[in-house]
């Protein structure tokens, strides 16, 4: 039996299978694939893309990524699309072929930002500031795709890059129990709020010599993360040491379960966003969060807490031959796992026994099965939970 934190030795192999895949297709053509709307909420309308995957099936439940673009891309046009790698990073054929997932980009009118601020403080209170009319919009976009399309509610991510690095780390504090993992990049939050947000994992980017949001602004929100509780992974550099970690440093970091990562890159300025979202490790790391496993830290101790009986989606998904099946549950129960085909003839018994309460995960392989679709069933005492598979080889 695998338990979460060692679900990630996958990652090598992917970042390998994967690796110079990413050029294969233009800007342009990513856009294609995602839908212009409008949504209206209160007195606020807003323009926004939204990417289903190619294969989209009802019957299964996809991660959802919002993405929050920066100054330079509001309006009402394709720009927040098409600009930093932001939303088209996750869109590539190549990765969505490892995690489909829905992707949504908002894009915020001009002379209006996604949080009421003044850009020339180099800090604000939550408390002292009401949320904006932009991000309440995009809080209700996010329901309005719930209702519309099958998504995992365990597995909403949330990324956004300067103004919207601002607004990323406003909308965690805001709804602290909405997303399973956020990648501000150069912005700044209320280090006031830091207990509020422990248990969500971030990756913060930010660039070392930075002259429009300045870098104090992440180094004081990870100082104050740190201050909490919580063991930081600097990526690069750490007060003013920039020897950094190598991939194999960093790659053991995420198997270990790093759970607050912090990259910022030396003689750098604002412009970090082709080293960050292009990162080998960025995508991976996201897409194996969810909020099924909530994360207590106590200094370097992480200790998994499930919130009730929860059997996710396996990932990835359609797989060969390998996928990983990972669930949680709330006490110590005899616990079947098994899985079935079209016929529900049974294929495989993947576990059967008494196990304690927590996350658990297993790795199925699909060895001598064809292609196809399967299930898998979750059984916990009268408990059941079933979802369904793709082999495609």
């Amino acid at each position: 039996m695998m338990t979460p934190l060692k679900v990630m030795p996958l990652l090598l192999f992917m970042i390998i299978l994967f690796s110079g895949m990413n050029q294969a297709q233009t800007v342009d053509e990513i856009l294609l694939k995602f839908q212009k709307r409008h949504h209206t909420y209160g007195s606020t309308t807003l323009p926004y893309h939204v990417f289903k995957p190619d294969n989209y099936d009802s019957l299964m439940h996809y991660p959802l990524v919002l993405c929050l673009h920066g100054a330079g891309e509001r309006g009402d046009n394709d720009e927040a699309v098409k600009k930093n790698h932001m939303a088209t990073i996750w869109a590539l054929d190549s990765n969505q072929a490892q995690w489909p997932c829905l992707i949504v980009v908002p894009q915020c009118p001009i002379n209006h930002s996604w949080t009421n601020i003044n850009w020339s403080g180099a800090s604000y209170l939550v408390d002292n500031t009401p949320i904006s009319d932009e991000l309440l919009t995009v809080n209700d976009i996010l329901d309005s795709l719930i209702r519309e399309f099958s998504v995992d509610t365990n597995r909403i991510y949330i990324t956004g890059l300067s103004m919207g690095g601002l607004g990323t780390w406003d909308m965690i504090v805001r709804y602290p129990n909405r997303f399973a993992a956020a990648v501000p990049m150069c912005g700044l939050g209320d280090t006031t709020k830091a207990e509020i947000i422990k248990h969500i994992p971030i990756w913060n980017f930010h660039g070392a010599i930075d002259n429009t949001v300045p870098v104090i602004y992440s180094r004081v929100m990870i100082a104050a993360l740190e201050k909490s509780g919580r063991h930081v992974v600097y990526t690069h550099c750490k007060n003013g040491d920039c020897t950094g970690m190598n991939d194999i440093e960093l790659a053991d970091s995420i198997n270990a379960g790093a759970n607050l990562l912090y990259s910022e890159y030396e003689n750098v300025g604002h412009s970090i966003w082709d080293s960050a979202y292009t990162n080998q490790f960025l995508l991976p790391w996201v897409f194996s969060k969810n909020k099924s496993q909530v994360v207590a830290v106590r200094g370097d101790n992480y200790e998994s807490k499930p919130e009730g009986f929860t059997l996710l989606q396996n990932y990835p998904n359609p797989f060969n031959p390998t996928t990983t099946i990972q669930y949680s549950i709330p006490q110590s129960v005899f616990v079947s796992l098994t899985v079935y085909d079209l016929l529900g003839r049974e294929v495989r018994k993947l576990v059967e026994g008494v196990q304690a309460a927590g996350v658990h995960s297993v790795e199925f392989h699909s060895r001598d099965l064809s292609s196809g679709i399967y299930f898998y069933e979750l059984r916990c005492g009268e408990s059941s939970r079933i979802k369904r598979m793709m082999v495609l080889k």
